[in-house]
């Protein structure tokens, strides 16, 4: 059996899916991210004795690098880290903006996203993406931005169809300020899905690194650095 392993932790809920031969297509959730160290290994478990399947079965790790909660990131490539060297197979790192964006849209399909997460301190995690049938653009690539900036670019983009993520959440004036009536998907639908990632892992093997190779993405540095010693 050929499978596809989704992870994410990045953010407020924590997702693990399974794609892949046989109509396998499977996820476990859940709203406290910080126990995820505790329950993924449980979750895994479940979705391979569910799906028949084992560790040998899984083709690729799919997961978010980032940006979201340095925690939660530095678990997330940790946890997929333990996993392939488990199941010996390679990973497939996702953008985590762009990662909400594919699954805000149906494929093939045609339409612009703008994505927004909560930076904390007045900033946003942010991008803009273009979806042009079976390929994604970027129009603006993920950063961190004051609020100001960004809406700046959403109105100069004028056709962003779907709004994503918390930011526009906790910043509401960037989608009702006359640039439009876009889609908003609320919170629950802004989390990253652990199978939407299992499935385009399964159909990107391009994107497909080594263990050696991932990294997590922060965009910034944590509010809380520690200083090297003397």
């Amino acid at each position: 059996m050929r499978l596809a392993l989704g992870l994410d932790c990045s953010g407020e809920t924590y997702s693990l899916g399974l794609y892949g031969e046989r109509g396998v297509s499977l996820e476990v959730s859940g709203f406290q991210p910080r126990r995820a160290l505790r329950e993924i290994p449980g979750a895994l478990s479940y979705l391979l004795k569910t799906a028949g399947a084992a560790h040998s079965d899984l083709l690729v790790v799919g997961l978010t690098q980032g940006p979201g909660s340095f925690t939660g990131v530095r678990l997330g490539v940790t946890v997929a880290k333990t996993v392939v060297l488990v199941a010996g197979c390679p990973l497939c790192p996702w953008d985590t903006l762009e990662l909400l964006a594919r699954q805000s849209l149906p494929e093939p399909s045609v339409g612009t996203v703008a994505v927004a997460l909560d930076a904390r301190r007045g900033e946003l995690y942010c991008g803009i993406f273009e979806a042009t049938g079976q390929e994604w653009r970027t129009l603006l690539p993920t950063g961190v931005r004051p609020p100001a900036e960004f809406g700046a670019e959403l109105v100069r983009t004028e056709s962003v169809q779907v709004v994503v993520g918390a930011g526009f959440a906790a910043y509401p004036d960037l989608w009702t300020s006359g640039w439009g009536g876009p889609r908003y998907l609320s919170r629950e639908q802004s989390a990253p899905s652990g199978l939407a990632i299992a499935k385009l892992s399964f159909e990107h093997q391009s994107s497909w690194i080594s263990s050696e190779a991932l990294l997590p993405v922060y965009h910034r540095q944590a509010d809380i650095q520690v200083s090297n010693p003397l």
